[in-house]
């Protein structure tokens, strides 16, 4: 358990700033692709990222697709 926490904490931290700043369209959009993969541990960090980039109206709709597919697999994570 603590495992996944600090895990999905590390990991969470580095996939936002590539989705808020990076660049490239693409590599916000994978970078959102990871993120949902990763969301089936079930790692609590998630959250907090997951509903601000959602919630945030300048969050492209491609990357909003995937955030959301990550937030279900957050929940079925439980």
């Amino acid at each position: 358990a603590a495992y996944i926490r600090e895990f999905g904490a590390a990991f969470d931290g580095a996939m936002r700033e590539l989705i808020e700043k990076h660049p490239e369209p693409i590599v916000r959009v994978n970078a959102a692709r990871v993120l949902a993969h990763v969301c089936r541990g079930g790692s609590p960090a998630h959250y907090p990222t997951l509903t601000a980039l959602i919630g945030n109206a300048n969050t492209r709709t491609e990357i909003k697709h995937h955030l959301l597919h990550g937030a279900a697999n957050l929940l079925a994570a439980y």
